[in-house]
């Protein structure tokens, strides 16, 4: 398990959430390392063209669409997870194009009430039936901290969904390429769980 290292991202909470979730994680900066994980792990906190800068910057780009093109799982998390889509709003970014979707921020108001940005904190999701989840109870609950969020998934792709300002995409999936909006690490036990449930089955 490789969690990249690019700069960006609490890295060390990372590690031992995988460490409580009974994997072997491994930070990392070195594209041999990536090449010889089975799962690599795709971080990402506050601002999207920083952190897409700084992922190019590293150039372990083509490492990690390696490890895509040989089916090999990938779960980003927060910007991690929005920096696989097409393009962000903030700051008019292109992202990876991974996965089709856009990043949008949240608006100022919702049904006529102001709506406080950014959502923070634990929020329940609407999830699907796959292996991220399994073993959890239905409508689990997720940390959330975030200003901008993904609209536009296709309905295969979209795994969970969670309403804040509308319904948004909460977690995604593509091939063996994962995503959550929201944080695992900061999620107690049930992300924990999810973590477990990527280490092992993803």
């Amino acid at each position: 398990m490789a969690i990249i290292n690019y700069g960006i991202g609490n890295l060390p909470s990372l590690e031992r959430s995988f460490l409580r979730a009974g994997a072997t994680p491994v930070i990392t900066d070195k594209p041999e390392v990536i090449a010889a994980s089975e799962r690599i792990l795709l971080p990402g906190v506050g601002n999207f063209g920083a952190c897409m800068n700084s992922f190019e910057a590293s150039g372990l780009r083509p490492c990690v669409e390696a490890h895509i093109a040989a089916k090999k799982p990938l779960l980003g998390i927060c910007v991690g997870m929005q920096m696989m889509f097409e393009r962000s709003e903030e700051g008019d970014v292109a992202g990876l194009r991974w996965i089709k979707g856009r990043v949008q921020g949240f608006p100022t108001e919702y049904n006529a009430q102001r709506l406080h940005v950014p959502h923070v904190g634990m929020t329940s999701i609407k999830t699907a039936n796959t292996i991220l989840f399994e073993g959890m109870p239905e409508n689990p609950r997720f940390y959330f901290t975030h200003s901008y969020r993904v609209l536009g998934t296709r309905s295969e792709d979209t795994i969970a969904t969670c309403d804040y300002g509308g319904q948004f995409t909460a977690a995604v999936q593509y091939g063996k390429i994962y995503g959550t909006q929201f944080h695992p690490e900061k999620s107690h036990a049930g992300g924990i769980a999810l973590l477990k449930n990527f280490a092992e089955r993803g």
